[in-house]
């Protein structure tokens, strides 16, 4: 196994506080019937819904918004009558479910783990003599947008903004890839002092043509998208309506590092526990832009611990996953995989996993699946997909020992040892983590299926919607 590029000189402490959201476990799930609705459209979004789709849609309703700011708020009544249009287009439910062969695995865009691209690497703050050393940080437009930080100490230069008094990175640094202007070229800095997580958006290191954009390394931060400050000893949330300012690098609000799988979490080798919720990306997270008549008015764009919804890529349907949701693994999970007939043709077999024979697949597989059921995971961000997030390849580092124990796989040389340890827990989740008894066919594990019965329709989901936590006051 090769080394990270950028290996990380220090350990991280527990993250966050007893009362931080991130370190509860589940106590709850909602009902039932809310529950199957919002896995559906979870379940109909990944199975159908692509960006490009999206785009289309996106523009559409962009052109319509605009035409309400200039009718007196939305008065026209066409403009309404379009507008609703449009929304029971896109927003679908059951009724709208396609089923051709009587069985759908669908979601089959698989959950994920990224630990390589549109990830966070971490590194540490520079200090001299015990006194961080700070810099004036200018924020940069991002696709002609310009947001003030959410810094407590900031200012404005005619049109730009100012950071005032960053945390610099020690050393040599790399922004998450890919290498470009379309990577998110995200850094955390950690003080070991201070405790004290300096997310970073959209870091530029150079100015030179062919070097603008994210995974480039650097010596220094000469502009970023955006910068945010959290205590790692506090709730790793903003309390609304409270706190200045209600922001992070995240359109949620909420920490890179909150939910972050680092190779902490696996120190202990096959007996590691992961005693934290993980945190989630998904496509198309509710968000409601405007209210037209007939709205209900408990429609919420977001759920504690976020303060924030994603305003880009959303969907307005109130049983779609909404910023700050919890999701966890159930505690049986069903898979739909084929193999051969006695006529030689294809069948479907159904198999199940409960909880107590996790221990059966690979430790850091069980240990995964452990914490996405006891702990769960929160929506933070949209995404392309499906995924969790976790350190960055090139800076997590983890005894090559321990995972070799963990994975129970031969050497991948290619690989740094937190990364072959990612993507073994990503080979399960994809397509080996049931196992046919003939050990002819494998399979990952999907969002859910549809089956066709006698009944009509039936709906699996392997996830289930977690009972918010109440805003603490």
């Amino acid at each position: 196994m090769r080394k990270p590029t950028f290996e990380r000189s220090f350990r991280l402490p527990r993250l966050f506080n007893s009362a931080s959201p991130w370190n509860q476990p589940v106590e709850a799930v909602v009902a039932d019937t809310d529950n199957q609705r919002t896995m559906l459209v979870a379940f109909d979004i990944l199975r159908e819904l692509s960006w490009e789709t999206l785009a289309k849609d996106r523009a559409k309703l962009d052109e319509l918004f605009a035409t309400c700011l200039m009718t007196t708020c939305a008065t026209d009544d066409q403009t309404i009558k379009d507008i609703d249009a449009l929304r029971k287009r896109i927003c679908r439910e059951q009724t709208a479910l396609k089923i051709d062969n009587g069985l759908d695995p669908g979601g089959n865009v698989a959950l994920q783990i990224g630990c390589s691209d549109y990830t966070f690497p971490i590194f540490p703050v520079r200090r001299d003599n015990e006194t961080a050393k700070t810099a004036d940080i200018r924020m940069k437009t991002y696709d002609g947008r310009l947001w003030e930080p959410p810094f407590s100490r900031r200012r404005k230069e005619g049109d730009t903004w100012i950071a005032e008094k960053v945390s610099l990175p020690a050393g040599r640094f790399r922004p998450s890839g890919p290498v470009g202007n379309d990577s998110d070229g995200s850094v955390i800095l950690y003080d070991e002092v201070s405790f004290e997580e300096f997310d970073f958006w959209q870091v530029t290191t150079s100015h030179e043509p062919n070097e603008s954009g994210g995974g480039h390394a650097g010596d220094a931060i000469l502009e970023a998208g955006s910068v945010a400050r959290f205590d790692t000893k506090g709730t790793g949330a903003r309390i609304p309506p409270d706190g200045e300012p209600l922001g992070s690098s995240r359109a949620t609000g909420l920490p890179y590092l909150g939910g972050l799988l680092v190779p902490e979490d696996f120190r202990n080798g096959p007996k590691a526990v992961i005693q934290h919720a993980l945190a989630f990306t998904f496509p198309r997270a509710r968000f409601f832009p405007f209210r037209i008549p007939g709205d209900p008015p408990d429609y919420t764009d977001y759920i504690y611990p976020a303060v924030k919804s994603e305003t880009s890529h959303f969907i307005q349907n109130p049983y779609a996953l909404a910023a700050g949701m919890r999701i966890r693994l159930k505690s049986t999970l069903k898979c739909n995989i084929l193999k051969k007939g006695k006529n030689g043709e294809e069948e479907i077999e159904e198999i199940e996993l409960p909880k107590e024979k996790w221990n059966t697949l690979p430790p850091a597989v069980s240990i995964f699946l452990t914490a996405l059921h006891d702990y769960g995971a929160y929506l933070v961000d949209g995404a392309a997909g499906f995924g969790i997030a976790a350190e960055d390849r090139e800076t997590a580092v983890i005894d090559s020992d321990i995972v070799k124990l963990l994975i129970k796989e031969p050497d991948r040389d290619e690989e740094t040892p937190w990364e072959s340890l990612m993507e073994t827990i990503n080979d399960y989740l994809s397509f080996r983590l049931f196992k046919n008894p003939d050990g002819d066919s494998v399979s990952g594990l999907p969002l859910g299926f549809l089956r066709k019965g006698q009944d009509g329709y039936q709906f699996w989901t392997n996830f289930e919607v977690v009972s918010p936590l109440a805003i603490p006051r």
